[in-house]
């Protein structure tokens, strides 16, 4: 709970710097943001190139899913037995 609102208290000031600006130097700042995204266009739409690649990673995040909640189960199992929920 305590990293949350760490994170969030970061948005906030975030938020009060960006109030702040003038005009000028928000519309600078967004100019900044967007030649940044630009830089980054061929590897943000590289999956409309190849049509095998897909736009998210669903598929791996389900693959692996029952090893990441397992994880949780197994750290403190003293036996395989138990980290299966037999006990």
């Amino acid at each position: 709970m305590a990293a949350h609102s760490k994170h969030i208290g970061k948005l906030y000031q975030l938020e009060q710097v960006i109030k702040e600006l003038s005009e000028q130097d928000k519309a600078r700042r967004r100019q900044a943001d967007a030649v940044k995204t630009l830089m980054q266009w061929p590897r943000l739409t590289i999956y409309t190139q190849d049509g095998p690649l897909n736009i998210d990673n669903n598929l791996v995040e389900n693959a692996i899913r029952s090893f990441a909640v397992g994880r949780k189960s197994w750290l403190f199992s003293d036996t395989q037995h138990r980290s299966k929920g037999r006990y």
